[in-house]
């Protein structure tokens, strides 16, 4: 890969075989395979490129005769990929789709390009079930279980709800339990997820919602963030608030169905009468800014495009919040740990340490060079 395409979402590609520039859509990167970059580049620039059209790839809708396909149909060129040191099986560098004309020849279905990615995550993408018939049914079924059980003893804890007699006329907000496989930096399973959520497009506006605005830090910022903190040589750590947005009063009166394998026996006819915001609801990431708001501004921080600053001339200290991802950069461990503590008093927060994975991006420091890099090879 040596650039992006200026005229489709498709990537430049130096074919190191034929010594020419390729333009496709259709790559599998392996991130383990150094070449010379510089090498490369200067071959690359006196070469001829070569386009191929990426248009969209439809599914076919009526079988066509072959004598229908343009006679001077292009033909795909295969060529030989090496992949951990053993040549594989030539592969088309790209596909050429007539965007008109359909022909007979098999196009990709939608959704088929990611099967070609390794047996691990598909295993951990099938692991995923959609429903909570499939996740008690599950060969992870204890697994799931156990999240499934933390899930609601923390939603009893926070009292979330009381169980109420259906008020007449008064519709009902469905939910669903959601469920997610996290994982650590290096892919490996770092723990099962469940998560109750309420359906929020089965709300009415000005009936029980109104404002669903809420701030969340710009990928720019913590670039910024970032940058600052190798210059400054700052602390940077990392905290994730569990069930954030239980933390929530609501204002509206809002009713919810019992959730699925803890409807209440004897009182199934009873719904909950929510009492603090869910996952779901419109007005929940509002609600839990506004309460996390209070709490940094109340600890002398200040707000500034939604991050918080606290910075003079003993403490300098930033923190960027996403939802419940928080980043937090000081530069001083005492401070650090007063933020924490005041934090874990607050809410239910987990300590995760120096920041290490944020967001999808791998965060790795040499503090000797004051640098930081950034990938996203997982």
């Amino acid at each position: 890969m040596i650039g992006y395409s200026e005229s489709s979402k498709a990537w430049r590609l130096w074919d190191t075989e034929r010594k020419r520039l390729i333009v496709s859509r259709d790559v599998t990167f392996n991130e383990f395979i150094t070449v010379n970059v510089s090498s490369v580049v200067t071959q690359s620039v006196a070469a001829e490129t070569v386009e191929v059209p990426v248009t969209s790839v439809q599914p076919p809708t009526e079988q066509h005769n072959e004598e229908k396909q343009p006679a001077e149909e292009p033909v795909e060129q295969p060529v030989a990929v090496a992949v951990g040191g053993q040549e594989q099986a030539a592969q088309p560098v790209g596909e050429v789709v007539e965007s008109v004309r359909r022909s007979a020849r098999h196009h990709r279905q939608p959704g088929e390009w990611w099967k070609a990615n390794s047996s691990e995550q598909a295993n951990i993408a099938l692991s995923e079930p959609q429903t909570y018939q499939q996740a008690v049914s599950s060969p992870e079924r204890e697994k799931w279980l156990e999240a499934i059980n933390a899930e609601y003893e923390s939603l009893n804890d926070n009292g979330t709800w009381e169980l109420v007699e259906r008020p007449k006329g008064r519709k009902l907000v469905s939910c669903k339990w959601v469920f997610k496989v996290k994982h650590n930096a290096d892919g490996t399973v770092d723990r099962y997820k469940a998560r109750l959520v309420a359906r929020g497009f089965t709300q009415t506006e000005g009936v029980d919602y109104h404002e669903t605005y809420a701030p969340v830090v710009k990928m720019t910022s913590i670039r910024v963030l970032l940058s600052i903190v190798a210059i400054h040589d700052l602390e940077l750590h990392q905290m994730d608030v569990k069930t954030a947005f239980l933390n929530g009063h609501l204002e509206e009166e809002i009713y919810m169905q019992q959730p699925e394998g803890f409807i209440a026996r004897g009182n199934e006819h009873l719904v909950c009468k929510l009492k603090r915001t869910l996952y779901g609801l419109k007005q929940s990431p509002r609600v839990w800014y506004q309460t996390i708001d209070k709490f940094f501004a109340d600890m002398g921080f200040k707000r500034v495009e939604g991050d918080y600053v606290m910075w003079n001339a003993d403490v300098k200290c930033i923190i960027a919040l996403y939802v419940d991802d928080l980043l937090l950069a000081c530069n001083s461990m005492a401070f650090m740990t007063k933020l924490k503590e005041s934090l874990h008093s607050e809410y239910e927060m987990k300590d995760l340490g120096e920041a290490k994975f944020v967001l999808g991006i791998e965060i790795e420091r040499d503090r000797t060079r004051r640098v930081i890099y950034l990938n996203q090879q997982q």
